[in-house]
């Protein structure tokens, strides 16, 4: 029973740490990978799968902010929090595929990002106003949408992002952690 606890107040504080991002400005989206088939074992197939979220974040990193890794740039770049998940019974059915495929298993993350750049106004003029701005000029739903060349290959298969508009979905995001389908280890954070 306690290490129930403990799992459900590390949830609580994942879910406080998105909640204080959203209030400084980050919008949050939900970030479900799905993968091809990975011939490997588990836990080789967990690590392909972070080091494929690890791809996308740095590829998203150089769309959103001009010069990704200078100090003065960091604020601009996107904030991953994810885990590896199994699938769940849902009431509308989903692709027979998606729990056969690599034995169920996938990621979920929350994605914290900050506002896109204004398409009526020229970038330079945002940032004499604003300061730096993020190079994205619509949501994070939208660009993964729209440029899945960027992102997809022979591992992943396609990212799903949906705007977060109630609550964080970090209960959701970490079930698998929560009910000790893994460990903490597999929680992961790229910023």
């Amino acid at each position: 029973m306690r290490n129930r606890q403990i799992r459900e107040s590390i949830v609580r504080g994942y879910n406080e740490l998105i909640e204080n991002y959203v209030v400084d400005g980050y919008q949050p989206f939900f970030l479900n990978f799905m993968f091809n088939p990975i011939a490997a074992s588990n836990g080789q197939r967990q690590e392909i799968m972070v080091s494929q979220v690890t791809r996308v974040h740095d590829i998203l990193c150089r769309h959103m902010v001009r010069r990704p890794n200078a100090e003065a740039w960091q604020f601009l770049r996107p904030i991953f929090l994810g885990c590896h998940d199994l699938p769940v019974w849902k009431h509308t059915k989903g692709p027979i595929r998606d729990f056969l495929i690599n034995n169920g298993w996938h990621f979920n993350a929350i994605a914290l990002t900050r506002p896109p750049a204004r398409t009526d106004m020229h970038i330079k003029v945002q940032e004499l106003l604003w300061g730096k701005q993020s190079r994205l000029t619509v949501p994070l739903d939208e660009h993964f949408r729209a440029q899945p060349k960027f992102y997809s290959n022979d591992v992943l298969a396609r990212i799903h992002a949906t705007p977060i508009t109630e609550g964080t979905m970090a209960d959701y995001m970490l079930k698998t952690f929560k009910h000790g389908r893994v460990d903490a280890d597999s929680i992961q954070i790229w910023n």
